[in-house]
């Protein structure tokens, strides 16, 4: 071939050359030449394809290949009943003598004619049993064909064999088979057998002497048949595993003696072990094998029943819902046969796991198991519930146990199952379930706080059951010990909280009300209010809501203990202005079951036994009890905060009192709680009918309060009060508090003293402010009172002049106020120099750079043209070139002619 293909190229080399040599003597283009080549080159071409298709050998060989194809089977030929012998013994030599071939199809040809026809393999039993016996040899055949036809073959013939007595050693050969089978499955090689389809016929045909076999089984063959079937439940295919299960159910049913050390060995191959089937993927096998334990278990021995029982709990978690309806059947049958009677709290449990399941189907289902259960023990119960009820108190102190230790243990979705469970005992329990309250809030309180989000809703949901069907007797002593005690950590705390709350949100109403006091009372202690933080603080608010809408209209009998628990959380949070709010819409909620209109309303309507209750020490005279983290001092701001000001009227005095026993200057109290005492006052002045109850009692208020608490002291506390004092001073002057003292020229210097204070204070311009207001006011107030003195207008002065230069416009106006009252109630002892001199210094700022100094500066020489008509237009003539704009100097001059024109 190498050879023809080097000739072939030097022709064309040839030929390309002569080809050459021709054009140059025929003087031909390239062009030409090369059409010439390409025409003789397909002409060569068409010729060589002429050639291949006569001569096939002249080419390269490229047929395919074809596979050999395997032969067909031989067509089965019809067999009749009279020719049944003849087949019989003639197939058989083929089988025990024939070649590989004549075998495999002597066997196809039995398993066939068998198969279509169900008589003829009974006759064939019947009959033909001494030639069909060497059957059991060709279970070993080095052909897996004839291994299976073989196998198949058997299980056809077997029956009728065995039940006709054509078999006079059914043992021995039940044992001869059985040892063949085990070296197919469990012999050197594991498995011995590699061919899936032969292994399922195998297992066929154990099966089918299992159920054909008409005696007890032979006690030689147990061992073999259990290492069968444990070696196929131990088997890769879906099918083998299955059959493994079903023969073993089958040969334990049928009595097969089996050693403990075998029922170690077949549990462990059905259960246990990693590729058991209980633990395959479909979950048709996993039935199978399910099914397969109940069926052997009341037959195992005691010892298995530990392990088993915790095994099968396990398939309550199975993803497919047909395991766990199948579960149900096995504990069921577990319970009507009385089997492992130790182990029946353990089934009941089972059967409440079921009741607790996610899918419909499962739970009903699992409700009617329960029934059917408790109604074979207990027959004589009028119906199915009172007989599960019985049955499970009778049970319930294991039944408990084994619950509190599923809802602890380490898997989330263990605790899950076994919180769910709890609710179920807690229906069928009912009241029984109180004997055990410690306990079972113990399980909720932790399960309340688990990490899981989904087991802690799960346990809301189980404490809401059983608090309904717990009376509150026999829960609300042990959470209140709980809620009280000091030693539990805030986590603890807050489980404890959302406990109650759901107990206390379905607890019979007419079980709770007795015993709100000692529950209102737990919520309120200083562990839950004071001492505790935001988080705790919310869940005390998630109580109140609970028994509110719980309760309804019969809250009316413990109205007052309702409030003063929401008033000692809200004293607690006053910190936290959000949940302030919720509380005020809790008490909101409590008013409207009072009929009340609002929550101002309902501190007023509580005013008088709250107030009278924290200022007892006030009319008893006994010393001050408040410290800075005082419990009472909170709730009494927070009454003083939110009442209706018309209810703290009757109190007003009692309340003064106690403000000035605290900030007197020999009292020793600390200076923080001073200044809130002070700010809780000044809070109250704001309120019109407070200012006005406050005028009979308004020298105590200024000798009492204002004199000693704003006097100077170094500290930034100190200053606070201060501020608190004198912005209290404001709000009285500006209501005309001093109407009734205008003639106490003490009162009016104890103002001035106060003022002084802190009309100087650079680093507080809020002081500076309420000071220069309180100046005017007073000036106002005993201008009114006809009892201002030129001494006092010439005292003050000073001070008010002197904020005209400050710094903030807020002062400087402030004190312009206060000298249009200046003006206003100017006395004509005055001298008038000085009337000039206060004119001339207005002078200066009425043309200062704001605006609105400039007007308020026209409008108290507006009215100082009253006083001093002349020196207005003299002062105005002489500056009025100087300013920014003539205007107001031209309406000063203007208004001050009109008055001497009059």
């Amino acid at each position: 071939m190498l050879r023809s293909l080097v000739g072939s190229e030097m022709c064309i080399r040839d030929r390309y050359q002569r080809r050459v040599r021709g054009v140059r003597d025929s003087k031909m283009s390239i062009d030409e030449l090369f059409a010439e080549l390409k025409e003789e080159d397909a002409r060569s071409r068409r010729a060589k394809n002429q050639r291949s298709r006569a001569d096939p050998t002249s080419s390269i060989n490229r047929t395919v290949v074809q596979h050999q194809q395997e032969p067909q089977p031989a067509q089965t030929t019809e067999v009749t009943p009279e020719g049944l012998a003849h087949f019989v013994r003639r197939e058989m030599r083929s089988v025990v003598s024939g070649s590989l071939s004549e075998r495999r199809n002597s066997l196809k040809q039995i398993s066939a004619i068998f198969s279509e026809d169900a008589e003829l393999a009974r006759l064939a039993g019947e009959r033909c049993w001494d030639e069909l016996k060497t059957l059991v040899p060709a279970l070993s055949d080095s052909n897996s064909t004839c291994r299976e036809h073989a196998a198949r073959a058997l299980s056809l013939v077997i029956p009728s064999a065995l039940n006709s007595g054509g078999i006079v050693d059914s043992a021995q050969l039940f044992t001869t088979v059985v040892g063949e089978i085990e070296g197919r499955f469990a012999g050197d090689k594991s498995p011995s057998e590699d061919i899936e389809e032969v292994r399922i016929q195998l297992m066929a045909t154990v099966q089918t002497m299992l159920e054909a076999m008409p005696a007890q089984l032979p006690e030689e063959s147990v061992g073999p048949l259990v290492g069968t079937a444990t070696a196929a439940c131990l088997d890769a295919c879906p099918e083998v595993k299955k059959a493994g299960c079903t023969c073993s159910a089958t040969a334990i049913c049928a009595g097969a003696d089996v050693q403990n050390q075998d029922w170690e060995k077949l549990l462990q191959a059905i259960a246990y072990h990693t590729d058991s089937p209980a633990g395959h993927q479909h979950f048709k096998v996993r039935e199978t094998a399910l099914r397969t334990v109940g069926k052997l278990m009341p037959l195992a021995p005691a010892d298995s029943w530990d392990e088993m029982i915790k095994f099968i709990k396990k398939i309550h978690f199975d993803r497919h819902p047909k395991m766990r309806h199948s579960l149900l059947d096995v504990v069921l049958g577990w319970l009507l046969q009385g089997a492992a009677a130790q182990y029946v709290p353990s089934m009941l449990i089972q059967l409440m796991m079921g009741e607790a399941d996610d899918v419909e189907d499962v739970s009903e289902y699992a409700e009617g198991v329960m029934a059917r259960a408790a109604l074979a023990v207990f027959p004589d119960a009028t119906d199915p519930l009172e007989a599960v009820e019985r049955f499970v108190v009778g049970e319930l102190p294991k039944l408990l146990d084994e619950v509190f230790l599923d809802m602890t243990e380490w898997r989330a979705v263990t605790r899950k199952k076994g919180t769910q469970t709890l609710g179920v005992l807690a229906r069928y329990a009912g009241e029984n379930l109180g004997s055990n309250a410690k306990q079972t809030l113990n399980a909720l309180y932790k399960i309340c706080r688990d990490d899981d989000d989904t087991v802690a809703a799960v346990g809301f949901t189980t404490a809401e059951i059983v608090g309904e069907v717990v009376p509150a007797s026999c829960w609300v002593p042990v959470a209140v010990d709980d809620l009280t005690n000091g030693s539990f950590q805030e986590s603890f705390r807050i489980s404890h909280l959302q406990v109650v709350s759901s107990l206390l949100a379905t607890s019979s109403p007419e079980d709770l009300s007795p015993l709100l006091p000692q529950l209102l009372v737990a919520l309120r202690s200083s562990v839950l209010t004071f001492e505790a933080s935001a988080l705790v603080h919310h869940q005390v608010l998630d109580c109140i809501s609970s028994m509110l809408e719980n309760l309804e209209a019969e809250v009316v009998t413990d109205a007052e203990n309702f409030f003063e628990t929401a008033m000692t959380l809200r004293a607690a949070a006053v910190e936290n202005p959000a949940l302030c709010q919720e509380i005020d819409a809790t008490c909101l909620e409590l008013a409207e079951l009072l009929q009340l209109p609002s929550v101002a309303a309902l501190y007023g309507a509580c005013a008088a036994p709250c107030i009278g209750r924290l200022l007892d020490w006030v009319d008893l005279k006994e010393p001050c009890p408040w410290e800075v983290d005082s419990p009472a001092l909170s709730k009494l701001e927070a009454m003083l905060l939110l009442a209706d000001p018309t209810s703290l009227v009757p109190f007003l005095g009692t309340i003064l009192k106690a403000v000035a026993t605290v900030v007197e200057l020999g009292s020793g109290k600390d200076q923080e709680v001073q200044l809130r005492v002070v700010m809780m006052l000044t809070a109250l002045s704001s309120e019109g009918p407070i200012c006005q109850a406050l005028k009979p009692m308004y020298a105590t208020a200024l000798f009492d309060v204002v004199k000693p608490a704003a006097k100077w002291f170094s500290g930034r506390m100190v200053e606070r009060k201060r501020e608190a004092a004198i912005e209290f001073l404001r709000r009285t002057l500006t209501a005309d508090c001093m109407s009734q003292i205008v003639e106490d020229e003490y009162a009016a210097e104890v103002v001035i003293q106060a003022v002084e204070h802190g009309i100087d204070d650079d680093w507080n311009p809020e002081l500076r402010r309420c000071s220069t207001i309180c100046l005017g006011e007073l000036i106002a107030s005993l201008g009114r009172g006809k009892t201002l003195t030129s001494a006092l207008l010439l005292q003050v002065w000073p001070s008010i002049s002197k904020r005209l230069d400050d710094k903030l416009d807020e002062v400087r106006i402030s004190a312009l106020v206060g000298l249009a009252y200046y003006f206003d109630f100017m006395l004509d002892d005055i001298p008038q120099d000085h009337i000039e001199t206060t004119i001339s210094v207005l002078m200066v700022h009425l043309d200062d750079p704001s605006p609105d100094i400039r007007q308020y500066v026209a409008q108290v020489l507006q009215r100082a043209t009253e006083v001093s008509p002349r020196c207005i237009i003299t002062e105005c003539q002489a500056v009025r070139a100087l300013h920014q704009t003539p205007e107001l100097c031209d309406q000063l001059i203007a208004a001050a002619q009109a008055v001497l024109a009059r």
